[in-house]
C-alpha cells in the first residue's frame, strides 16, 4: 500500500473508495451467473445487450464474447442477458469442467490481438484475472 509521507503507519488515514470502473470486465459469480459490468456493455457496443455469443480460448484463458448481430456463429445459441446485465452461466461452466468451488471468475478486458486469426471481426477478449498466459 502506497503512503503518504506525513502518514503514521499506526495512525488515522482516510482510504478513498477507488475501482476499475474503466476496466471492462465480465464476471462468473458465485450464483452461476455471468454479469457484464457497464465498461464491458459500452465496449461491446450496447447499452445493455440482451444476446451475446460466448466462445472460450483454452489455451489462453479467454472469454470470447461478440454480438450475434455483428458474427455469425454456426449452429450457436447466443446467451440471453436481463436488464440488469445478468445471464445464466451453467452452460459456460458445465462445458469448462467448473464447480462452484471455482467461482467467482473474473475476466477482464484483454484487448484485440489481430494477429489471432481464430477470433472474427467484432469479438472482444476477455483474460482470466491473475492468469499470465500459456507460456509463463
Amino acid at each position: 500500500m502506497s503512503k503518504n509521507k506525513n502518514e503514521d503507519p499506526k495512525g488515522f488515514a482516510w482510504i478513498s473508495y477507488e475501482t476499475d470502473v474503466d476496466q471492462p470486465y465480465i464476471t462468473v459469480d458465485s450464483q452461476q451467473r455471468l454479469y457484464l459490468s457497464s465498461g464491458a456493455c459500452t465496449l461491446i457496443g450496447a447499452e445493455c445487450p440482451t444476446r451475446l455469443l460466448i466462445g472460450y480460448d483454452h489455451a489462453n484463458m479467454r472469454l470470447v464474447v461478440a454480438r450475434p448481430d455483428i458474427v455469425r456463429a454456426v449452429d450457436t445459441k447466443p446467451f440471453k442477458f436481463d436488464k440488469r446485465r445478468y445471464g445464466n452461466a451453467k452452460p459456460f461452466i458445465k462445458t469448462l469442467g467448473l464447480n462452484k468451488n471455482d467461482l467467482p471468475l473474473r475476466f477482464t478486458y484483454a484487448g484485440r490481438d489481430f494477429s489471432d486469426a481464430n477470433l472474427p471481426e467484432g469479438s472482444f477478449a476477455f483474460g482470466l484475472a491473475g492468469f499470465k498466459g500459456a507460456d509463463d
